[in-house]
């Protein structure tokens, strides 16, 4: 399981029942140079949705189980703001969410959809 390899303090810790790209295993046999650098890094629900942050993220010791929720129809990071770092550091930066099985109410009009995303965007104060 892949909850075996959180005893080696410089691999990320994860939430039972999520996963990671590369997987933990492979993780488990990278450097701490190479967990420094990992190249497209996901973090994953399996049936839920994924977190995939774009270019190169250092790993090392991030606490996924205190800072990433992965939930039906969305994904929450740095719940708590005072964790939050500053823009690029760590996980905060650009990424590419998935989120599956999410149903979009077909009846509203694509611009509808798109004003009303930005404004929900706009007032989350984690994007601040």
């Amino acid at each position: 399981s892949d909850l075996n390899y959180t005893m080696r303090s410089s691999l990320p810790c994860i939430k039972a029942g999520y996963e990671t790209r590369p997987p933990m295993a492979e993780l488990a046999r990278m450097t701490d140079e190479q967990l420094a650098a990992v190249e497209d890094f996901c973090y994953a629900r399996p049936g839920v949705g994924s977190v995939t942050w774009h270019g190169k993220t250092d790993v090392r010791g991030l606490r996924l189980d205190r800072i990433a929720s992965i939930v039906d129809g969305e994904v929450a990071l740095y719940d708590d703001v005072a964790w939050k770092p500053a823009v690029g550091d760590e996980l905060n930066k650009p990424a590419t969410v998935v989120l599956e099985g999410v149903k979009v109410d077909a009846k509203l009009p694509l611009a509808d959809r798109e004003d009303e995303l930005i404004a929900a965007l706009a007032e989350d104060p984690l994007l601040k």
